[in-house]
């Protein structure tokens, strides 16, 4: 007589742990990311996860009218000092 369900899901659960033991989060998150046999929502979930250990995060930029009035006073100052 074949395995129970149970015992199929339990040795695949114990094949996946030892798969993963030593990996750093990250390579988890891609490889898992990457698994085409994983599903859609789990490989997003992953590639969520896994952004910012791959992109930094960047910093806000003031607007254009904020850099002509920066830009104004840094050739004022250097204009004072000539």
């Amino acid at each position: 007589m074949g395995k129970s369900t149970h015992d199929k899901r339990a040795a695949a659960r114990q094949r996946w742990r030892e798969q993963i033991v030593g990996l750093a989060p990250l390579e988890h998150m891609l490889k898992v990311m990457n698994k085409n046999t994983a599903s859609r929502k789990r490989r997003v979930a992953m590639a969520r996860a896994a952004l910012p250990y791959c992109h930094t995060k960047l910093k806000p930029v003031p607007p254009a009218a904020d850099y002509r009035e920066y830009l104004d006073d840094l050739i004022s100052s250097f204009s004072a000092k000539e």
